[in-house]
């Protein structure tokens, strides 16, 4: 079977060749309709290479980050903003809370609420039973957790993001 170019395949479905290419190279900005259309035609025509998934819903992930108004935290905040909209919505959605680091109720609380319906967590957060506790309930959800800038030792990780405490 000879295969179709993209030019024949935006013709086939009456879009444009620059729609297919957004679908076939998971760019993002094209309707989910669309995206059904194109790939449904790409293969019914044999399109010669690996098709993208249909229906792939980005991962959720949540960034808890302290309120502090320091540069750094500042910086940080900004940057995850700006890793997220790089992104877009293809792959993976950030979402940032920010938790008074004198709150750590609040932030177990924000914790266990994630686990039930985001895929991993990245946290700053202190040393506290309450933050631990939740930090094992993500573990038993199955939700894998970074730690970031302060480790929590013991918090059944996934990682640690930050200097090693215990050298500096």
């Amino acid at each position: 079977m000879k295969s179709i170019s993209l030019e024949a395949l935006a013709k086939r479905i009456g879009v444009g060749v620059a729609t297919v290419d957004r679908v076939l190279n998971e760019r993002g900005g094209v309707s989910p309709e669309t995206t059904r259309r194109v790939l449904q035609a790409a293969r019914e025509a044999g399109l010669k290479r690996i098709l993208p998934e249909e229906r792939r819903l980005p991962w959720q992930i949540e960034v808890f980050l302290s309120d502090n108004d320091s540069r750094f935290f500042s910086r940080l905040t900004q940057d995850f903003a700006d890793v997220a909209d790089s992104l877009g919505y293809r792959r993976l959605t950030l979402h940032r809370t920010l938790v008074a680091e004198s709150a750590p109720e609040k932030l177990a609380k924000s914790l266990i609420r994630s686990s039930k319906k985001r895929h991993a967590i990245i946290v700053f957060g202190n040393e506290h039973p309450r933050v631990y506790d939740a930090l094992r309930q993500c573990r038993e959800a199955n939700v894998p957790v970074i730690t970031l800038v302060t480790d929590l030792p013991g918090a059944q990780r996934l990682c640690h993001v930050g200097i090693d405490q215990q050298q500096a």
